[in-house]
């Protein structure tokens, strides 16, 4: 018996010793060990308040690349699975004044959480493409209590299968709030949008099953109220007659807004006990016409 018992605890340390290993924690204090950090099975602990990404240093890491923009190098994280990327409670920054370059992008990756973080543009607006968080070709991704500001949109998303935007925000964002191309499963809980502005919003392309639930919509504005704008919070691009339920609002709150229609068509969005207020719909509720 005692023997067995023996036997048993030895298991027992060694599944322990396994599942430490692959659970490792690193914290990491400044640019450079960040991106050293960053691999399979890690999480990442930022103990600083601010990583600046303007000026990224050469590391050999074969999970990230360094992609040349026009004024500057964008970081891709790449081939990655089980990654989390946690800041201080308070929220930690990460910026960059490079106008084309999104502050993380990430390709071909699984299993990703990013809790605790205010990313964005510093010094100027974005322009082009420089938009916030970007992702390619992923599935299963978490964004926890993060605020996305000053990029081209906030949020991009191309490819990817389950992702869920949690107590978190979109704000100031100069072309649009997201896009979303080729992707399904897409959850937004208990977060904001606001103060976003310039073309279609929330512009979805070839994506199904995307829900809003319990967030807020407000003080965003789409064109300048000129005769020819035509924008509209949410464009799903779809062929006429080709109509079903794409997005579905739940208990949303859309207050304050300034577009020239809320939807492209009415049938691809489903409110549900949605509050819509003090919005102006400069050209009607919804148009067909691309």
């Amino acid at each position: 018996m005692l023997k067995a018992k023996c036997i048993l605890f030895l298991i027992f340390i060694f599944i322990f010793e396994i599942k430490a290993e692959t659970n490792k924690t690193i914290s990491v204090k400044n640019t450079e060990e960040f991106l050293k950090a960053i691999g399979n099975d890690i999480t990442i602990r930022i103990t600083t308040n601010r990583l600046d990404f303007s000026d990224l240093p050469t590391i050999n890491n074969t999970n990230i690349t360094l992609i040349p923009k026009n004024e500057g190098i964008m970081l891709q994280i790449q081939n990655v699975k089980n990654l989390k990327i946690i800041g201080q409670k308070n929220n930690t920054k990460i910026i960059s004044t490079l106008r084309y370059c999104y502050i993380l992008s990430f390709k071909d990756v699984e299993n990703i959480t990013i809790e605790n973080i205010e990313a964005g543009h510093g010094l100027y607006k974005s322009i082009e493409e420089g938009g916030v968080f970007l992702f390619e070709n992923s599935k299963n991704i978490n964004i926890t209590n993060c605020t996305l500001f000053g990029g081209t949109d906030g949020i991009t998303l191309n490819k990817v299968n389950n992702f869920e935007f949690k107590n978190s925000i979109i704000r100031g964002c100069v072309s649009r709030i997201m896009t979303i191309q080729n992707s399904k499963n897409i959850n937004f809980f208990r977060s904001r949008f606001t103060e976003n502005k310039e073309l279609d919003l929330f512009y979805i392309v070839d994506s199904e099953d995307i829900e809003f639930d319990k967030c807020v919509i407000d003080l965003n504005r789409s064109g300048r109220g000129e005769t020819y704008d035509n924008y509209a919070m949410f464009h799903v691009p779809k062929e006429p007659g080709n109509f079903s339920v794409i997005i579905t609002l739940k208990e949303c709150k859309i207050e304050d807004n300034f577009n020239q229609f809320f939807c492209r068509m009415k049938e691809i969005i489903k409110l549900e006990k949605c509050v819509m207020e003090n919005n102006f719909f400069e050209k009607g509720y919804n148009s067909v016409e691309f």
